[in-house]
């Protein structure tokens, strides 16, 4: 296997694709999706069944550590397999695929809590959240490189890496405050239409 190459301005190193075994690309992906299982773990159900207050709350903060908690597996991917060149957009798509098991598996877990929400919560619990988390992962992953934990433990954050996972977060941030101004939306003509 080739090292990494083509170091860019800003430290971190581009990788170029190289030809892996395919039993090595199965284990990417596991490790991808993997990665957020084990997002969901930390970000949603410690969430689930708390008060309004504290809801609200974490509803606010979360594009900020759900945004950073999705590519856990492509970090163990740059653990496991430092030596493996990955070009951008590899590493950007595993990144997605962890985006996409947190966001099924976020889906399920609120479609479970909350039965009473009918075929169209469900609908919308697996499509638009899901896309926006698969997006803003994407996203995220095309500013991750192997190097991403030498930079860090050095103080370092590259600006393509902030750059990336501060777009993750606004489109996140977007998101959850759509959905809450038409949540508030709703509820205020659900009142206004129950009222005597």
């Amino acid at each position: 296997m080739h090292d990494l190459i083509d170091p860019s301005q800003d430290g971190s190193v581009e990788g170029r694709d190289e030809q892996l075994p395919w039993w090595l690309h199965g284990e990417m992906l596991v490790a991808a999706a993997g990665g957020g299982w084990i997002a969901v773990a930390i970000a949603i159900l410690p969430s689930l069944g708390t008060d309004s207050a504290l809801w609200l709350l974490l509803f606010l903060a979360a594009p900020f550590y759900e945004e950073a908690l999705k590519p856990l597996g492509v970090c163990f991917v740059f653990l496991c397999w430092p030596n493996v060149s990955l070009s951008r957009l590899r590493i950007a798509s595993l990144a997605a695929v962890g985006g996409l098991t947190f966001g099924l598996v976020e889906s399920w877990l609120y479609v479970d809590a909350y039965p009473e929400g009918g075929a169209v919560f469900v609908l919308f619990r697996f499509t638009a959240p899901v896309a926006m988390h698969i997006a803003a992962s994407f996203i995220f992953g095309l500013g991750l490189t192997p190097t991403i934990f030498g930079q860090l433990w050095s103080g370092r954050v590259p600006g393509r890496t902030r750059q990336a996972y501060l777009t993750a977060v606004g489109i996140h941030a977007a998101y959850n405050l759509t959905v809450l101004l038409l949540a508030v939306v709703g509820a205020r003509e659900l009142a206004e239409q129950t009222s005597p």
